[in-house]
């Protein structure tokens, strides 16, 4: 059905770029990998393959982000996680979200438009160019 035809797409697209990070593939390459007719996903816009490819990079950044650090505040026990907006572009979400501080397995709730999101760190929507810093209280 749908659903499953659209989870075996997305799980292609995912293995083309998991297998070109692997090699040391450009985010050219990887968005390559995806489009034109023998891509994962059939024909696909350069644009839209790019834009997928910079949201896949982020989100693996960010995973890979908080768990160096909650292995970090196994050695630090007072360690907690800062939301820093980057960038000059004023982000309506983010911005709301800068210099907010949470226990490092807590989360940030924001709306955007009739929806509500929880995240446990950046990025919180496509283009975004957050990050969560460890921070602890000044003693």
């Amino acid at each position: 059905s749908m659903l499953r035809y659209g989870a075996d797409l997305l799980g292609k697209v995912r293995g083309s770029l998991i297998q070109g990070s692997i090699v040391g593939d450009s985010a050219r390459d990887l968005a390559t990998s995806i489009t034109g007719e023998r891509g994962a996903m059939g024909v696909v816009s350069r644009d839209e393959a790019s834009r997928l490819v910079r949201a896949e990079v982020s989100n693996a950044y960010g995973i890979a982000n908080q768990k160096a650090m909650g292995r970090a505040k196994e050695k630090i026990p007072d360690l907690k996680k800062t939301w820093i907006h980057v960038g000059s572009f004023d982000c309506p979400l983010c911005s709301q979200l800068h210099g907010t501080t949470r226990e490092m397995d807590g989360t940030w709730t924001f709306r955007s438009g009739r929806k509500t999101y929880t995240v446990s760190g950046p990025p919180a929507h496509p283009h975004c160019s957050c990050k969560t810093i460890p921070t602890r209280a000044i003693r």
